[in-house]
């Protein structure tokens, strides 16, 4: 059970791959971690902000905007869904 719990965080990481590394960089230069849920919120709110927008532009120059939009909409889905799974393991 907890193997294929772990199995689907892993699938719903993929992506968001890019910007979930850069925070966690982020993170390791900071050792207080009280500070830890601010910086989540304020580096998120950029790297995501910038990571689905660039994702979006992407696909649409690529295939073109019908795919692009389903995609990025899946993509803030799982990482909502990986939020919510992160939070019932460590529970």
């Amino acid at each position: 059970n907890q193997l294929i719990l772990k199995l689907v965080i892993l699938i719903t990481y993929i992506p968001n791959l890019l910007p979930l590394l850069i925070l966690r960089k982020i993170l390791s230069l900071f050792r207080d971690k009280v500070f830890y849920s601010s910086i989540k919120i304020t580096a998120g709110y950029i790297l995501f902000g910038f990571w689905w927008i660039i994702l979006f532009f992407a696909i649409t120059v690529i295939i073109n905007w019908t795919f692009a939009l389903p995609t990025l909409c899946v993509s803030i889905l799982l990482l909502y869904i990986r939020q919510n799974l992160l939070y019932l393991v460590n529970k």
